[in-house]
Parts: structure tokens; C-alpha cells; sequence
């Protein structure tokens, strides 16, 4: 079998992954294994003139040593006698060079999310490629995580023009994944994989013109493509698709009908890349009422955000959510029973306001459907499978 897979392995395309859960800075090893590289491959071009440097430099500092050596023999024969100067026999010279990358004297660690992610992903791009040739493999496969994070969207689009090119060369398929409408617009229907769960089973469908309102009634657009925005008067801007089909559900309770009404449109900012949304004011030119509602989480992080928001002095308004998030607003008795119709395991939990709602009912499953495995060293995997 080893004998048949070896002769295999070449034919196949090398798979490189662009995790979105990432730091994005220029120590990631997507900058630094190519930058050594290259450094690596320029030193052996060089390597017979750093010898003789290296020749020079430890010449003169025996010279130096020697002299000690016989000043000692002057003072105590017997301990100079044992003294003798020693080099390394190879030179690191690798690791001398360090590069960092910078843009007008600032360090690339130091600039907004949006371009080190962007340029992290062309090093990751220059790696796989690299070690494609390296291994004389035809084709790359490129998984790629949310393009869109932290990306202005006029960038989004030159992103994904660049991948479309990319793929019709002949040597690379591209794969993304994303939860951004306008992103998905980009691409050809047919190019689109809707993936989705029924009851307990994982589905897969192409993408198609009977599919194409399913997958954006899913994404938490739906609303907007069919108003008309001469009549809208307020966009509801939240952090994703999930908190819209949760106003969606709720607005009823309030006399309003969220989906119907042409009045209001939600917008799903993306927690990934709200920031952007709010500081570069994206929806100014429509001239429209705002409203936003942020998750206030534990940290608070959106808070800045808020204020921005509010600080328009043009009516607009923000607020944080009360509880932690926006599942808190479910009570245990709705929660419950859904995850125990899918899951056919009984599970219990007590929901307050500062609950971690994904991590409650992570551990929760975990405990009935794993007794044996702890938590503590299992716990990751689980919550992000929920």
C-alpha cells in the first residue's frame, strides 16, 4: 500500500489552508518561512565570500587572544598552557536575517487588520506555490476563510478578481468560504456550494437559479434585495445572519414585520469586519436612518464602535445588547428542546444574562456524549463544532 500511495502522492494537488482565526502579523510563518528561504538560497550564493570574511574576522581575534595567552605565560605558565581559542566550525548565518516588512518606516504589525491580512494571504499564496515547484506538484488547491475579513470592500472585489484569474491558469482551484452576500455575488451561481444541515445530515447543493433565494434568504440578506431603497428609511445593522433572523422572529411581538416591511432594511455587518463598516461610514451616501445592535459580549469590544455611531449627531443610534448576547434573549425552554431534538440526547442548562450560550451548550452535549473525556482538554474542539 506505502509502495502504491508513494507513486500516487505526486499526482495529486498540494492543499494549503488560510485559517480566518489568525493573528495576521509578519512573524507568521506564511511571511517568514518564504522570507528565510529566499535569504537561505541567497547565502549559499555568497557562501565562499562570508567563509573568507569569517576567515578574516577570526584570524585577527586569534591574534588578539594569542597575545593575552603570552602575557598570561608571564604571570602563570601553568594556566596559560591550557588556554586556547576556539570557533564555531559553521556560521548561522540565517539567522542574522530577520526581516520584518514595513510601509513608510512602519512596521507591517503596526498597520490595520485588513492590510496585514491581505498580505498575509499572498504569502501564504508565495509558500504554497513554493512548495509546490519545490515538490514538482501540477496543481495547488487554495482554501481560503473568509476572504472578506477586515477587507474594505472595494479591495473584497479586486481579492476575489485575482483568485477568479488564478483558477482559469490552469494549476490552482480556488475554494472559499463565506457568510458575505456580496462577496458570493462575485462569483458565477454555478461556482457557489450551499452547505447546510438537515435535521442530522450535512447537504451540499450547487448552486443554481432555484437555490440562489434559499442561499440568500440564509445569508440574512433577503430582505434588502427585494426593497426598493427610495423607500427604505432605517437600516438595522447587526453583527451577523443569526441576529437577523432573530429580529426577523421577534419583530412580530412589536407590531412590525421585518421581512415585509419596505421601510426597514437589515444589514449584516460581520463581527470580522464591522469596524471597517462603522469607521469608513459605508452607508453614508444612501442617506438613510441608522440603527445598530451589537452583542456587548464580556470585553465590550464593539463599545467604541457605538460611540462612533452616536457621535454622528445625525439621529443615528447604537447600543449594546443588555445581556452578553443575542442567544441570552432565548430562554432555556426554547434552547433545550431544539438541541435535543437534533442531537436525540437530553441535555440541561441554566441561561442568565452573562452566559456563553455556544460554550453552555458545547459542554453540555459533550459531558452526556463523551462522560469519559474531560472537558478541560476536549472542550475547544466542541465549541467550535457548535
Amino acid at each position: 500500500m506505502k509502495d502504491i500511495w508513494d507513486k500516487i502522492l505526486p499526482l495529486l494537488p498540494f492543499f494549503a489552508l488560510f485559517q480566518s482565526d489568525r493573528k495576521n502579523d509578519d512573524k507568521d510563518k506564511e511571511v517568514q518561512e518564504p522570507l528565510k528561504v529566499a535569504a537561505e538560497q541567497a547565502l549559499k550564493k555568497h557562501l565562499v565570500t562570508l567563509n573568507k570574511i569569517k576567515n578574516e574576522v577570526e584570524k585577527e581575534v586569534e591574534e588578539l587572544a594569542n597575545l593575552t595567552i603570552d602575557k598570561l605565560k608571564e604571570m602563570n605558565k601553568e594556566v596559560a598552557q591550557q588556554l586556547k581559542t576556539n570557533f564555531l566550525s559553521e556560521l548561522k548565518w540565517a539567522d542574522l536575517f530577520k526581516p520584518t516588512i514595513t510601509s513608510d518606516n512602519i512596521p507591517m504589525n503596526k498597520r490595520g487588520s485588513g492590510v496585514r491580512r491581505l498580505l498575509l494571504i499572498n504569502f501564504f499564496r508565495a509558500e504554497a506555490e513554493r512548495k509546490r515547484n519545490e515538490k514538482n506538484i501540477p496543481n495547488v488547491i487554495y482554501a481560503i476563510e473568509e476572504p472578506e475579513t477586515s477587507q474594505h470592500p472595494d479591495w473584497q472585489k479586486k481579492l476575489m478578481d485575482a483568485l477568479k484569474d488564478l483558477s482559469e491558469n490552469g494549476t490552482a482551484q480556488i475554494i472559499t468560504t463565506t457568510h458575505s452576500p456580496s462577496l458570493a455575488s462575485l462569483v458565477d451561481v454555478e461556482d457557489i456550494r450551499f452547505i447546510y444541515r438537515d435535521g442530522t445530515e450535512n447537504k451540499i447543493e450547487i448552486g443554481s437559479n432555484d437555490n440562489l433565494e434559499t442561499i440568500a434568504n440564509t445569508l440574512g440578506v433577503f430582505p434588502s434585495l427585494k426593497k426598493n431603497i427610495d423607500n427604505v428609511e432605517v437600516f438595522l445593522c447587526v453583527e451577523g445572519p443569526t441576529d437577523i433572523a432573530f429580529f426577523n422572529n421577534i419583530s412580530p411581538l412589536f407590531g412590525i414585520d421585518l421581512i415585509n416591511d419596505n421601510r426597514i432594511v437589515a444589514v449584516s455587518l460581520l463581527g470580522g469586519t464591522l469596524g471597517q463598516w462603522v469607521t469608513n461610514n459605508y452607508l453614508k451616501k444612501l442617506n438613510k436612518l441608522e440603527v445598530h445592535i451589537y452583542d456587548r459580549d464580556t470585553d465590550n469590544k464593539y463599545q467604541e464602535f457605538v460611540d462612533v455611531v452616536n457621535n454622528r449627531g445625525q439621529n443615528h443610534f447604537a447600543t449594546l445588547t443588555q445581556k452578553r448576547e443575542i442567544e441570552n434573549y432565548f430562554h432555556e425552554n426554547i434552547v433545550i428542546p431544539s438541541f435535543n431534538a437534533n442531537d436525540k440526547y437530553s441535555i440541561t442548562l441554566t441561561i442568565d444574562d452573562t452566559s456563553n450560550i455556544s460554550e453552555l451548550v458545547a459542554k453540555a452535549r459533550h459531558i452526556v456524549r463523551n462522560p469519559h473525556q474531560s472537558w478541560e482538554t476536549q472542550g475547544n474542539r466542541y465549541k467550535k463544532n457548535v
